[in-house]
């Protein structure tokens, strides 16, 4: 009778040790996702339009959250489809352009300029799966959103009060589009900007003003004249304006902010890297 209860005792013993363990793992898992969470930098502020990029077999698909509307929508775009991939790296199928972005150790940034460059599509950011559910956020794939993006996003569209999808076959901007692209927040600040083009290339300057005005700004001035040291691409604004925040996201330029400005004023200014790559 003793050894039996000697045996029981044991055995909760241990049965105790081992879940003190896995509740202690738990905990340090927490503990480490509310850190990432609170720490990590975020792309998206939850409040304005937002667009990521993701693969889907043979198709690129363009997942637009709109808080306005509450809504998300998916532009499915066809691999077969010929583009002028960014980089200057010439025309090849839609579906090739992801491995080579990994190939050129540019991994989903060369898709997403190369969206941006063939289709005027404004993309936030770039993924290789789609974040809609809990897995998505938990577990690691190549992609350029933080833990704290992933979560919100996931969320929105859990959320979501409408899911939608549109087929992008032609290759052309129609109202519909031009519509769902423009960033609310960004129109509605009736922004100035002024684009400071100090490269050796003038054609890219109505490529870039017809995409600032796809996300619902305006360019009014375009000079070669700057006052600033930078590299590639750099935004600078009053604190206050959305309009730069989402501009020097889609572009992935540098950002600063000037007290001395208007608050509408926005200075974006571009080099030679940056055109080359576009």
């Amino acid at each position: 009778m003793k050894r039996s209860a000697a045996r029981r005792k044991k055995k909760f013993q241990c049965k105790k040790y081992f879940k003190s363990i896995i509740l202690g793992v738990i905990f340090v898992w927490l503990v480490i996702i509310i850190l990432l969470y609170f720490f990590t930098p975020s792309r998206w502020d939850g409040e304005t339009q937002f667009s990521y990029i993701y693969l889907d077999t043979d198709q690129v698909v363009l997942r637009v959250l709109e808080p306005d509307t509450n809504i998300v929508t998916d532009i499915i775009i066809p691999g077969s489809t010929q583009v002028q991939v960014a980089n200057q790296m010439g025309t090849w199928r839609l579906e090739s352009v992801w491995q080579l972005g990994q190939d050129e150790g540019l991994d989903g940034l060369l898709l997403s300029r190369t969206l941006s460059k063939s289709f005027l599509f404004p993309v936030d950011a770039w993924s290789e799966k789609p974040i809609d559910s809990l897995g998505s956020v938990l577990t690691s794939f190549k992609t350029n959103l933080s833990l704290k993006d992933k979560l919100k996003i996931y969320l929105f569209w859990l959320a979501a009060s409408g899911k939608e999808e549109l087929d992008f076959k032609n290759t052309k901007l129609t109202d519909s589009l031009k519509r769902l692209l423009n960033y609310s927040t960004v129109s509605s600040e009736l922004s100035q900007v002024e684009l400071i083009n100090m490269s050796k290339n003038k054609a890219i300057e109505n490529w870039l003003v017809s995409l600032i005005e796809v996300i619902g700004a305006k360019v009014f001035s375009i000079s070669e004249i700057s006052d600033k040291r930078f590299e590639r691409c750099l935004v600078i604004s009053n604190n206050n304006l959305k309009t730069a925040k989402v501009i020097s996201r889609i572009f992935d330029c540098s950002f600063e902010t000037d007290s001395r400005l208007s608050n509408q004023t926005v200075k974006i200014y571009i080099d030679d890297q940056f055109v080359r790559e576009y």
